[in-house]
């Protein structure tokens, strides 16, 4: 029997095979690398113990143009101070203990530039406290998260406060931050006026 011949420029069976398994292999391979690198949270997230539900953070809308210097006392807390109680912490703590802050918000369909009366629930504003010895790199994280009617957040307005790296007790630092957000319970618990 004579032997079969291909046509010129044709490929045997296997030479196919083999290339549409080499591209399938290649096709999964990628797939693998961007779902897993897109599941893993950045170094400064996990460093500050940030669950899955804020990890991206920084990839939310900038609230801030860039960050900004507050004193110590600022730092800790979300709202702006006088001038006069500015130049008393620095006064008490020196012109080298000021912090930067950076601030983002995500908000599913409404925009930042239209905050209008409360904001819609599912909204969360991050508050990134940033380091001195290490530009860019966040010490802490403070997030306002809007839940709703949910009777657990009925006294803030329906939002959730967190803190990372936790301090322990979430219901302890929750109450804390209300604690200082309840002076500004009539702009919806946010002291900032943003986009700034």
């Amino acid at each position: 029997m004579p032997a079969l011949r291909r046509a010129p420029g044709a490929r045997s069976l296997s030479a196919v095979f083999d290339g549409r398994l080499a591209m399938k292999t290649a096709v999964a391979c990628c797939f693998l690398v961007l779902v897993m690198a897109s599941a893993v949270a950045s170094p400064v997230e996990v460093r500050l113990g940030i669950p899955d539900e804020l990890a991206g953070y920084r990839g939310w809308q900038r609230l801030l143009k860039a960050p900004r210097l507050v004193p110590p006392d600022l730092a800790i807390r979300c709202s702006t101070l006088a001038p006069a109680e500015v130049a008393a912490l620095l006064k008490k703590h020196g012109p080298h203990s000021q912090r930067t802050i950076q601030v983002y918000g995500l908000f599913g369909s409404a925009q930042a530039s239209a905050w209008r009366g409360p904001l819609p629930v599912g909204t969360i504003i991050a508050k990134e406290k940033l380091s001195f010895t290490e530009p860019g790199v966040a010490d802490g994280v403070a997030f306002m998260v809007k839940r709703g009617s949910e009777p657990r957040f009925r006294q803030s307005g329906g939002w959730e406060f967190k803190y990372f790296p936790s301090a322990g007790d979430a219901r302890v630092t929750h109450e804390a931050c209300l604690e200082c957000h309840r002076a500004a319970a009539t702009k919806d618990y946010v002291f900032g006026d943003y986009p700034q």
